[in-house]
């Protein structure tokens, strides 16, 4: 599913690093699962998703349950109004529903972030495109009958003893992302805490502090285009981090 923030592009290498140290006696757990793209990838039995929007899971678990019907469009009128709604928690519309429109009809898949136009230059349909997007992403969605989606903050989650978690937070250099104050500190904290616990962490950041270590990196572009010189802009180098303290569980 198209969503800001999403792992899409580099999941044939997160996936392998993943699942490589996963074991199968483990709970697979992603607390910021979002478009649940990497999510969906991981060939495991016992599987929980997490995330502190409530329309997203709402969607999920509708589509879990096979009750979701994604719709053929979405006008700007519509949008403008499922926008108010959701954002006044005014009822009106079905909370599976504005968890969709809310990411895959805004801009840049950003949350309730304007309405995505059709873009003549490009012949770009972004609405119909995420549409596209979701049902392939259904298809493939692997253990999409038996896993478990959950709402709530990262930190009220009753973790299975011994747990593999995969952290995919608001990142701390992006602000447009991270626009809603998230605490990277405080959840950096969270991640020693979880580690000393047993649990074995492994997040996806463009830093760290020191004492996380980097065991696997890839540059990407972050963004459209390219300079007049062919150059292309915005070049970020996507990372994944583990404690020093449980280097060596780690296969990479």
């Amino acid at each position: 599913m198209r969503y800001q923030g999403s792992k899409r592009g580099l999941m044939k290498n997160l996936k392998a690093l993943i699942e490589r140290n996963l074991n199968e006696c483990q709970a697979y757990i992603e607390p910021f699962g979002g478009g649940m793209n990497s999510f969906a990838a991981i060939n495991h039995k016992n599987k929980i998703a997490m995330d502190i929007n409530p329309h997203v899971i709402a969607m999920w678990k509708a589509i879990q349950d096979k009750t979701f019907k994604i719709p053929e469009r979405v006008t700007e009128t519509e949008y403008k109004a499922m926008r108010e709604d959701c954002l006044t928690n005014g009822g009106k519309y079905d909370s599976a529903l504005l968890g969709y429109v809310g990411n895959a009809c805004s801009n840049g898949c950003g949350w309730w972030n304007g309405y995505a136009h059709f873009n003549p230059n490009r012949n770009e349909d972004h609405i119909a495109e995420a549409r596209r997007g979701l049902l392939k992403h259904i298809s493939s969605f692997i253990g999409l009958d038996s896993c478990t989606f959950v709402h709530g903050d990262y930190r009220t989650l009753e973790y299975p003893k011994n747990s593999f978690i995969y952290c995919d937070p608001p990142y701390a250099s992006t602000k447009g992302y991270n626009k809603n104050g998230f605490d990277n500190e405080l959840f950096w904290e969270w991640c020693r805490e979880m580690c000393d616990k047993g649990h074995k962490i492994m997040v996806s950041e463009y830093s760290a502090p020191s004492d996380f270590v980097c065991i696997w990196e890839k540059t990407r572009k972050d963004g459209m285009g390219t300079t007049k010189t062919g150059v292309a802009q915005n070049v970020k180098v996507e990372r994944v981090f583990v404690h020093k303290s449980q280097l060596r569980k780690f296969k990479f």
